[in-house]
């Protein structure tokens, strides 16, 4: 949602001529701000330069009124087609101008390297340490970002290298074509039928080659979507079998769960709202990230419930004391937070709790495929201590946790 603030009005240049029309019409374009900021926001899925761009468009109408007043603009429907047009190549200049850099950054992480000669690709299944954050970007969006750049460098190589350098050119690069006919030195004819070429040979290595590979970043073919998705992921409780993502579209449920274990981690739209994003893996760490939030929040400040957002109690459990389906991967504690309010409760246990903290998050990541244990009930500095453990699936690499018995705070985290 935009914030009110992009409903203030811009303040547009003062007309030659004081006559009546014009002032009407300098009022009619001002009134359109705060559509043309939404507008902007759509086509370029950016709040912040949307801002700027509604400003832009205004002055770009201003200067060519006259058409406005030609085009009888002054019903809001025929303004509003004439300001979108003008909105339209306004954002698609700015993403062109501003935005290739960006996505040339985001091909660096995925060792793609864009020469005339070669063109080399190392798949990365998935960083968020190698995909560039700027504070104005989520950290979902340009995980997704990173994750469709490394699959767009792996279906670049199975083409030829006219092909292949053509659309790097075009479509990374940025260049017009008038740099590339001079760059590869070929006709402008020759050109457009190699961007062409190339744009078909793509679609085609996508639907065959990579099709799996694409359904796994959550993009399909039309009419193909399947009820449920068996990610590149791996379980990070067994290690033994990826994670499936089922997803209801109607109740904006997102649930993750292992084909090995059963262990299951989810959540929902009505007590988070999620980005718009496609991909698996990016889906999954901004349910990690809800989950972090919210539960280490109940554990080290005061404790709410999920449900209706009023006061609960947390108290801690004992394996026996939870209910069935936390029973799945051992013999392990965890918490209830109880509501008074809307009298429900909410279960949560050490391995799911402990995993959603970052700095397991980031081993995780790191090592791709772990396996989880509790450890022996130990002493930290006077402290009854439970320890959890994840550890590479094959090598010694893990991570503890310590937690207080008692309260479930984290005591020290070792690596």
């Amino acid at each position: 949602m935009l914030s009110h603030l992009y409903e203030e009005t811009v303040a547009l240049p003062p007309t030659q001529r004081a006559g009546a029309s014009n002032q009407s019409i300098d009022s009619l374009l001002t009134s359109e701000r705060a559509w043309l900021v939404r507008k902007c926001a759509m086509i370029i899925r950016n709040a912040d330069a949307a801002e700027d761009l509604a400003q832009d468009t205004l002055l770009e109408a201003w200067r060519n009124r006259k058409k406005l007043h030609d085009l009888g603009g002054e019903q809001q429907e025929q303004r509003r087609r004439w300001l979108a047009a003008i909105a339209r190549n306004v954002c698609l200049r700015w993403l062109r101008e501003d935005h290739h850099e960006r996505a040339h950054r985001l091909m660096q992480p995925s060792n793609i390297t864009v020469n005339p000669g070669t063109m080399n690709s190392q798949e990365e299944e998935w960083s968020v340490d190698l995909a560039p954050a700027p504070d104005k970007y989520g950290v979902e969006m340009e995980l997704e970002r990173a994750e469709l750049s490394a699959l767009l460098g792996e279906a670049l190589a199975h083409l030829s290298e006219p092909l292949r350098t053509t659309l790097v050119a075009r479509y990374i690069q940025g260049a017009t074509h008038a740099e590339m006919t001079q760059q590869f030195q070929v006709s402008e004819a020759t050109l457009v039928q190699r961007i062409y070429r190339g744009k078909q040979a793509l679609r085609s290595v996508f639907t065959t080659h990579l099709n799996q590979e694409l359904a796994s970043y959550g993009i399909y073919q039309p009419d193909t979507q399947p009820g449920e998705l068996v990610t590149r992921m791996w379980c990070p409780w067994c290690g033994d079998d990826h994670l499936v993502l089922s997803e209801n579209a109607q109740s904006s449920k997102r649930l993750f769960r292992c084909r090995s274990c059963d262990t299951t981690s989810g959540g929902s739209s009505k007590t988070s709202q999620w980005q718009k994003i496609s991909s698996a893996a990016a889906k999954y760490t901004q349910l990690i990230k809800w989950l972090y939030s919210y539960y280490w929040q109940t554990i080290d400040q005061e404790p709410i419930c999920i449900s209706c957002g009023g006061p609960a109690i947390l108290t801690v459990k004992e394996a026996p004391d939870l209910p069935a389906r936390y029973h799945g991967i051992g013999d392990q504690p965890g918490i209830a937070i109880a509501c008074s309010q809307c009298q429900r409760t909410h279960y949560n246990t050490l391995s799911h709790l402990t995993f959603d903290l970052p700095q397991v998050q980031r081993f995780w990541k790191a090592q791709k495929r772990i396996t989880w244990h509790q450890g022996n009930q130990i002493e930290h500095a006077g402290i009854s201590t439970l320890v959890s453990t994840f550890q590479n699936k094959d090598s010694a690499k893990h991570i503890d946790v310590l937690v207080e018995r008692q309260t479930f705070r984290v005591l020290a985290i070792n690596e």
